[in-house]
């Protein structure tokens, strides 16, 4: 799919207001759809004594059946990422406890496929929705409700209920900017920038100059995007701000994959094994673009554009924000090298912070960085356990 986008050239710049939200512009912070961080304690269900990461855990299940059902259906993940952009801002207006995430979930799912125009039968939706349980758990074929029972039509009769109480919540406002397209362009916007001013260097474990590559680092930001749906992201930041963070995350992880064979140059003692001088030069150098009036050595110059600004975002601080998000559901997984990893590229952040210092870290303010993330990150698992 990123390979698809990659090839095809950006949309006009012409009509580009009548293809958005009717609600506003979200470029200039007029979209009734973009919540303030602190508006998270004050959402319905936090009203009614749900705490937030039961009220988060809810979404995320009511997400997760909406993945499974359109992998059942064979459904693009454009319906997927639009059913779960309805849900999010719809219990941002009602409570989980009112409205369960499960009719709510296949409600979205049947209105976002008659808006993206690819229809499926609402009994087929029915279907595979009475095959799950509550807990998301698959249905014993013996134990399966037959399509022609009361449970079904009363199923049905739900959805199409619900779905006219979705359509007034969300202000018939069905028009959704996704952060895919923005992603694909700008990742490509760079790699062509960067293929014009220098060669392309095999050795390196990111050079935008290099298509495959640059579809490669497109490829697993789409992954994260894809990931970042189970967050409330799309309802806090523009799809910009979360296409930036999606392609912050695949670039620092690719640069840790590879840092193994820099570990014998950095000091031992540093967390990880991870050389801050190393990353920071490897991040923007090949990042930033290079300045086309100038030398090509100037790219890692304070010259050379910076690629966040490529995404039309206008600090990188809510780029950090959306990525430390999209990584914090990462350390809930059962896997311990999921956790590892989501715990080197939070690491990774803090020091690329403080890029703009030509003062080193000290070693005692490595080790200080990587206690505090790790006491940090164990706070949040225990009040999600």
């Amino acid at each position: 799919m990123a390979d698809y986008f990659f090839n095809i050239p950006p949309p006009p710049n012409h009509h580009h207001r009548s293809q958005q939200s009717t609600t506003g512009d979200s470029k200039t912070h007029r979209d009734q759809w973009i919540w303030k961080p602190a508006d998270m304690r004050s959402t319905p269900s936090r009203l009614v004594g749900i705490d937030w990461e039961s009220e988060n855990f809810l979404r995320g299940r009511a997400i997760n059946w909406v993945i499974r059902i359109s992998v059942s259906l064979q459904l693009p993940q454009l319906i997927i990422a639009t059913a779960s952009v309805y849900l999010h801002r719809f219990y941002m207006r009602k409570s989980v406890r009112r409205y369960t995430p499960k009719v709510m979930s296949a409600t979205a799912l049947f209105l976002a496929t008659k808006v993206e125009e690819v229809p499926r039968k609402l009994e087929y939706i029915v279907r595979e929705y009475l095959r799950i349980d509550e807990n998301g758990d698959e249905i014993q074929p013996g134990n399966l409700t037959p399509e022609d029972s009361e449970e079904s039509a009363s199923f049905k009769q739900q959805i199409l209920y619900f779905e006219g109480i979705l359509l007034r919540t969300l202000c018939f406002d069905l028009a959704v900017d996704h952060p895919y397209t923005t992603l694909i362009q700008t990742v490509k916007n760079i790699h062509i920038s960067h293929s014009r001013i220098r060669p392309i260097e095999k050795s390196l474990p990111i050079d935008m100059a290099d298509r495959t590559k640059a579809k490669s680092l497109a490829q697993a930001s789409w992954g994260f995007l894809n990931d970042s749906l189970m967050t409330p992201l799309c309802v806090i930041h523009r799809p910009e701000v979360i296409a930036a963070a999606a392609f912050l995350i695949a670039v620092v992880h690719r640069v840790i994959e590879c840092s193994s064979d820099h570990q014998a140059a950095s000091d031992p003692s540093l967390p990880l094994g991870l050389d801050e001088s190393w990353l920071r030069s490897e991040v923007y150098r090949h990042l930033n673009l290079p300045d086309i009036s100038n030398d090509p050595a100037s790219e890692g110059s304070s010259k050379a554009q910076e690629w966040w600004t490529c995404f039309k975002v206008e600090n990188l601080q809510s780029v950090y924000e959306s990525a430390n998000v999209i990584l914090d559901q990462y350390l809930l997984s059962s896997s311990s090298f999921i956790n590892q990893c989501a715990l080197k590229v939070s690491i990774c952040f803090i020091f690329l912070k403080f890029s703009l210092s030509s003062i080193p870290f000290p070693i005692f303010v490595h080790s200080f960085l990587f206690l505090f993330c790790i006491q940090k990150k164990k706070k949040r698992l225990l009040r999600l356990s």
